[in-house]
């Protein structure tokens, strides 16, 4: 049971964080919107992009795997973390001024290069406090995860808000952001020595040695994940508009919302399964596990945005941003593939497969990019929207493909249980009749009906609750 309570909080944790984290971001979001218009927004949206992608760089790829070895060997973890702090403190030096220089290269108006600029001071910072947060999930204490980001978010958002009161623009919105990033990394840093780990900053040559030829292959993963998830943006920027970037942005907001789910669900089992490792028949009951729930959560999602994503999008951006509506109807639908893509990376990392999720990776950056060059010249932002989805779909295939290949009997398997269609029937149903009281009625309403379903069904039965309680989850100390 003490298992069973540890998954279910560290998950709530995450959902918890992941959910505050866009509902205030998307105030700041809704506040550059209303004050500066789409082309404030896409600046907005462009400069954390830049940001995005330089901070995948500068840990160097750790994040994975300080959280998969310190869940197989806790013992490992101090001299780990102690060798990977100021390695990717130089690494993130240096990628501050690129991120600035590159900007400037680049071409774009002064006022764009400033905000970049800005962002990139964040970088340092956020690089630090992401080993920290790594750590944190090895010994799986993701409520404290929660609260520096909890901090983190409340000094950026606030901070931004009160000084676009003032009249104030984007470069200090980002400086605010840099400031919460501080504060962030000190508060994860006391969180994480009250959780027994001391952290400290040491040069061992074998240890170096052996993240030297490790983490490579992990940053390479980061990267071309962030390029899969961000290229879209960098193309928009220079195939189309500003504006289009900020209808893009504003529908890629909502998206963002969606995966909090299934992001919470992956993460919150990836040190189970890092340690189960090869163990076929806990592999098998995770799998089981995750596919009922991702599709449980998805699918509601996906259909409650389809129907009112414009209403939405009015209500949280302003009556400019309905051109986004049928992007958002598109970029919704990726919420779906996107839960398995994401349990099934974190199988093969765990596996110690991470060479093959690179390969897949290169891949889905390469077919993201050909589909980008086609579509966007032919529908803007609503082609980066299809883009997105048929990529990622090709790529969930491929994972599957390989997984049940090479590491039969672990894939989550794609089988939709009847509760979760009927209960998305029954949403999409009860949400289009009401749909004349308003969309937040008809959706609350569709959404109340599906978790009827769900819970008269009997969804969380005996067999999920035996997986999360299996005592092979528990984490070794040894290696």
């Amino acid at each position: 049971m003490e298992t069973h309570r540890r998954i279910a909080r560290n998950t709530a944790a995450l959902v918890f964080l992941r959910v505050i984290r866009p509902l205030l971001s998307v105030v700041v979001v809704l506040a550059v919107s209303r004050l500066l218009g789409t082309a404030g927004l896409g600046r907005y949206t462009l400069a954390l992009t830049w940001f995005y992608l330089f901070n995948e760089l500068a840990p160097l790829g750790l994040y994975a795997l300080l959280s998969r070895e310190g869940a197989r060997d806790r013992a490992r973890l101090e001299s780990l973390l102690a060798n990977a702090i100021p390695a990717s403190s130089l690494a993130a030096l240096v990628l501050t001024g690129a991120m600035a220089g590159l900007a400037y290269l680049v071409g774009y108006d002064a006022d764009t290069w400033v905000v970049v600029a800005i962002a990139a001071l964040g970088l340092l910072p956020s690089t630090v406090n992401n080993l920290l947060e790594a750590s944190l999930v090895a010994v799986e204490r993701m409520e404290y995860i929660a609260l520096a980001t909890l901090a983190e978010i409340l000094l950026r958002v606030c901070g931004a808000l009160v000084l676009l009161y003032f009249g104030y623009g984007l470069a200090t919105v980002m400086l605010a952001g840099v400031a919460g990033y501080l504060l962030a990394c000190v508060v994860s840093y006391v969180l994480l020595q009250r959780s027994g780990v001391r952290i400290g900053w040491r040069w061992e040559r074998p240890v170096l040695r052996d993240l030297a030829t490790t983490a490579p292959t992990f940053l390479l993963i980061s990267i071309f994940a962030t390029l899969y998830w961000r290229t879209d943006v960098f193309m928009l920027s220079k195939m189309a508009t500003v504006e289009d970037v900020g209808f893009y942005g504003a529908a890629w907001r909502l998206l963002e919302f969606a995966m909090i789910a299934p992001q919470s669900l992956c993460l919150a089992l990836y040190p189970r399964m890092s340690s189960a490792r090869d163990d076929v028949g806990v592999l098998a009951g995770l799998g089981t596990f995750a596919s009922r729930y991702l599709l449980a959560v998805g699918l509601p999602i996906a259909i409650g945005l389809t129907l009112f994503g414009g209403p939405v999008l009015d209500l949280l951006f302003g009556d400019g941003f309905r051109a986004a509506t049928s992007t958002l109807a598109v970029l919704i639908w990726t919420t779906i593939p996107y839960g398995f893509v994401r349990y099934h990376a974190y199988l093969l990392v765990s596996a110690d497969r991470q060479r093959i999720d690179l390969r897949l990776n290169v891949v889905l950056s390469v077919l993201n990019v050909l589909l980008n060059l086609v579509l966007i010249p032919l529908w803007g932002h609503l082609g980066a929207a299809c883009a997105t989805l048929a990529s990622i779909s090709v790529y969930g295939l491929a994972q599957i493909v390989y997984i049940r290949r090479h590491l039969p009997g672990r894939a989550a398997p794609f089988v939709v249980s009847p509760a979760p269609l009927v209960g998305a029937a029954a949403l999409l149903t009860v949400a289009w009749s009401l749909a004349d009281l308003g969309w937040i009625v008809a959706l609350a309403a569709g959404g109340l009906v599906h978790l009827a379903v769900l819970w008269t069904a009997g969804f969380l039965n005996g067999d999920d609750l035996r997986v999360l309680r299996t005592e092979s989850f528990a984490p070794t100390q040894t290696r």
